[in-house]
């Protein structure tokens, strides 16, 4: 008949995330990727004896998240920023255009994966987003600074080509657009990554340059300490709505 026993590691627990998250989402669908980690390691109960053990030494409390999750606002008034992700060259594509998000994630020879709403972007005020594509590399980069942009362009022996404005975002931080947008890269397979997500971003930097690093010491200097993923963290790239 029926029996019970105790089992650990990741093929255990995997099972009972993904329930939790399938959870999370007939509480709120509209939820991101992004904002399902953050729910989950902001809701967690820490532990001392699973320090070292498990990210964040802290085990699931899915009454909690589910309490998050509800509370979770989205009604922002801006656009939505889609991130589409290519796992063959691990380069990450942000778009506001529900029709140029779906026709990269239509052509599966393509090889894009979409990964949700990466944040909501103003509708009106801060500076457009400037947006480039490296023809021979297949890779993109954007940028809030003017400054850099002109640089970009004004090297066309770079081999970037300029495809424009592409949304609305704040270069400085404000009422109406208070959460950070990090920028990482990395020098191996010259590529650069955004998240908008502070647990994503702390765990990019603590796989890259080892534990004990965070957005807050991860400074220049010690980002010649590259190791494991190889990412480099470059700064707050800009500032997005409250979503």
């Amino acid at each position: 008949g029926p029996s019970y026993e105790n089992m650990e590691g990741a093929s255990m627990a995997a099972p009972v995330v993904s329930g939790a998250i399938a959870l999370l989402y007939e509480e709120n669908p509209s939820l991101t990727p992004a904002e399902v980690e953050t729910i989950l390691q902001d809701s967690a109960d820490q532990r001392k004896d699973l320090e070292g053990f498990v990210l964040n030494g802290a085990f699931l409390d899915l009454e909690e998240a589910l309490i998050m999750a509800g509370q979770t606002p989205h009604d922002c008034g801006g656009a939505e920023v889609f991130r589409i992700y290519h796992p063959t060259n691990g380069v990450h594509f942000f778009t506001p255009s529900s029709e140029e998000r779906d026709n990269l994630i239509g052509k599966l020879e393509w090889g894009y994966r979409y990964e949700g709403i990466a944040y909501e972007a103003p509708s009106s005020g801060g500076t457009e987003l400037f947006r480039f594509f490296h023809l021979d590399k297949g890779r993109h980069f954007m940028t809030a600074n003017s400054a850099e942009a002109d640089m970009i362009i004004g090297k066309p022996e770079w081999g970037y080509a300029y495809e424009g404005r592409s949304y609305q975002v704040s270069p400085t931080a404000s009422e109406a657009t208070p959460n950070e947008v990090y920028r990482f890269y990395n020098p191996d397979r010259g590529i650069h990554f955004y998240s908008a997500s502070e647990s994503e971003a702390n765990n990019v930097i603590a796989k890259s340059l080892g534990d004990g690093y965070t957005l807050d010491n991860a400074k220049q200097e010690d980002n010649l300490l590259s190791n494991g993923w190889g990412y480099i963290y470059e700064g707050i790239a800009w500032y997005v709505t409250d979503c």
